[in-house]
């Protein structure tokens, strides 16, 4: 087994409590988005799929990727 050491540069917590706006995001750091209560539609690249609550997506960085609610919701950005 590998010893695999990542730092949390930072934490975020969003509320989001309309489905309006489309939304288009990038980072230059590694990300990892927790959609920890409600539903959004997601996209990376030519990938769409529905989150559901408790779903965990790693986001590379420097790659842009949409994020539109499609109910209320609570998630959470790692920054790597």
């Amino acid at each position: 087994s590998e010893n695999l050491e990542v730092e949390i540069k930072g934490v975020d917590m969003y509320v989001t409590l309309t489905t309006k706006g489309d939304y288009k995001y990038s980072s230059d750091n590694d990300v990892l988005l927790w959609n920890s209560i409600g539903h959004s539609e997601f996209k990376l690249g030519e990938e769409e799929r529905l989150l559901e609550p408790g779903d965990l997506v790693y986001i590379p960085a420097g790659l842009e990727y949409e994020y539109k609610p499609t109910t209320a919701r609570t998630y959470i950005v790692f920054a790597l």
